[in-house]
């Protein structure tokens, strides 16, 4: 994915769906949550991102999300 991005610098980075309400990456503050979280934001989509310290905003934050991605370790 990163190579894919990297590669579409100068011609820029395509947003495949318009409809899709926000973007919620689940760990955005970490390190593959930001990328994720950048490489969407690059491509036009509303990202909000649901960290640890979110979980008593977690309705606010889901709300009308389109697409969630989940980043996290779980042990």
């Amino acid at each position: 994915m990163r190579e894919s991005y990297a590669s579409e610098k100068d011609s820029g980075f395509k947003c495949l769906n318009p409809e899709l309400r926000s973007v919620v990456i689940v760990g955005g503050k970490g390190q593959l949550g930001g990328l994720f979280g950048r490489m969407f934001t690059l491509s036009g989509y509303q990202v909000k991102v649901l960290g640890s310290q979110d979980w008593d905003r977690a309705d606010e934050i889901l709300d009308n999300a389109g697409l969630v991605v989940v980043t996290v370790l779980f042990t």
